[in-house]
């Protein structure tokens, strides 16, 4: 009876050992596994920071060389283009507060542009109504008549007594700007001229450090006048010792009625308005003008806009503006540097 009890006994100790060895067994084979998993996860976590590691080494080394290479390209535009160094130069310049406005009404300009150009000039010095410090004139140019007599002062800030009164003037002076056409004085036809470098000639004389923006297809014709005048250069030269000043020009491809308009003809014009601005390009390439032009799109559905906002960058009316300009045009400066 008691050896069967010990047997019993032994048996159930045996069967116990056996269990436990098992569910040992199972523990071991599941911290194994765990452990395993943890030293999978920590092997992909260390490849991901790896990875963010390796990518954060390029981006930063990226951003470096672009910087480098930046600087680089600045300080070389800067010794070497010397219209880049005077933009840059220029960056901190004050607030523009005197403009010289001249508009072409003679009849190589296509006529819709010119009711674009005037709309938009009229909405742009509509920002300074309240400006009592900031100062500009309207003149037109391409009246019948030669030299002097085909240039006229339509209204200047100068003659604002009643601020009203002024910008009443104002809308309508501008509202009827038309092209010239053909007039008789005494039986005699009066010729009809671009008399662009008498404009210039006479206003860069006399209005250093401001801006003058002139509308024009840029193509000097004196016609049948006995006196004629030559390129403006020491006018242009004498302009551009002051930095503060610039020349802008809004210039679209040259027109000519349907009567006239033959491929010899525009092609003429087209040499001469390149021819001017080659001549104003080397001076402003020399650093001793600081000169832009803008090209107007033949496109109707786009000239509008691009005249709007590249009258903004060259009469910029508040801080922003100003500030805005200041950066556009030294890119486009290092732009154009970079290109040449």
């Amino acid at each position: 009876m008691f050896c069967c009890t010990c047997q019993g006994m032994d048996v159930l100790y045996k069967n116990s050992l056996n269990l436990i060895c098992i569910r040992l067994s199972r523990l071991k084979i599941i911290k194994k596994w765990e452990q395993k998993k943890l030293e999978f996860f920590n092997l992909r976590k260390q490849e991901t920071l790896n990875k963010k590691s390796l990518v954060k080494k390029i981006v930063v080394s990226i951003f470096i060389l672009f910087v480098v290479s930046l600087s680089a390209s600045i300080i070389t535009l800067y010794y070497f283009k010397k219209n880049v160094a005077v933009e840059l130069q220029q960056v901190q310049q004050a607030k523009p507060n005197k403009f010289i406005i001249g508009i072409d009404v003679s009849g190589s300009i296509r006529p819709d542009i010119l009711n674009d150009f005037k709309e938009c000039l009229f909405f742009r010095l509509k920002k300074f109504d309240d400006d009592i410090l900031s100062e500009y004139d309207v003149n037109i140019l391409g009246k019948p008549g030669c030299g002097q007599k085909a240039v006229a002062k339509l209204f200047s800030t100068n003659d604002r007594d009643n601020i009203q009164i002024f910008n009443m003037k104002k809308e309508d002076q501008l509202s009827n700007i038309q092209i010239s056409k053909i007039r008789r004085v005494n039986g005699r036809i009066l010729p009809l001229t671009t008399p662009l470098y008498y404009f210039l000639d006479k206003i860069l004389n006399k209005m250093h450090g401001c801006r003058i923006i002139i509308f024009s297809d840029m193509v000097n014709d004196d016609g049948t006048c006995s006196l004629k005048h030559r390129f403006p250069l020491n006018a242009l030269l004498k302009f551009g010792k002051d930095k503060n000043g610039q020349l802008i020009f809004f210039y679209p491809k040259p027109y000519l009625p349907e009567r006239i308009n033959t491929k010899e003809n525009i092609g003429k014009l087209i040499k001469a308005q390149n021819y001017f601005i080659s001549r104003i390009n080397r001076l402003q390439q020399q650093g001793k003008l600081r000169a832009f032009f803008y090209k107007i799109p033949e496109d109707k559905t786009i000239q509008k806009q691009f005249i709007e906002f590249n009258l903004k960058n060259s009469i910029p009316a508040t801080k922003f503006e100003i500030i805005w300009e200041r950066v556009y045009k030294t890119i486009e400066a290092m732009v154009s540097g970079i290109r040449g």
